[in-house]
């Protein structure tokens, strides 16, 4: 672990919002079933399963905002990968910056009724990242 001035920290913490957060991470890997359990048990996340291959994970403390939920999924081509996904108001948009500074678009907007609208690129060393479009807030 390297040292990490505390200075940094406090200001960090005392920093304005970011107008685009990351709000959800994914760990993708060939055996979710034992990276659940995993998890579960080392920091005791709870586990939602929504689909035979993917689940949330709930990380923050019951009336505490600190944290980021996020979930675990079945790798389609056998690789390990940890996702983050950045809110943002136009994943196309923001594809099209990517894209124009070098990165490279992986999935492109693809909408899942009812629960999301995201897409993934590449950044310049080979990451993956999601963007994951803001949704208004429920009347």
């Amino acid at each position: 672990m390297t040292h990490v001035d505390s200075t940094l920290i406090c200001t960090f913490r005392k920093a304005p919002p970011m107008s685009n957060p990351v709000v959800h991470f994914e760990i993708m890997t060939p055996r979710p079933d034992r990276v659940r359990k995993f998890y579960a048990e080392v920091f005791g996340w709870q586990m939602t399963p929504v689909q035979d291959f993917y689940t949330l994970i709930g990380t923050k403390r019951p009336g505490d905002a600190t944290g980021i939920d996020g979930g675990i999924g079945e790798s389609q081509d056998g690789s390990n990968d940890i996702v983050m996904y950045i809110e943002v108001d136009d994943t196309d948009a923001f594809l099209k910056k990517v894209n124009e500074k070098g990165g490279k678009t992986i999935t492109p907007t693809t909408v899942v009724p009812g629960m999301v609208t995201f897409a993934t690129f590449k950044d310049l060393d080979g990451n993956t990242v999601g963007l994951v479009k803001r949704e208004p807030p429920a009347r």
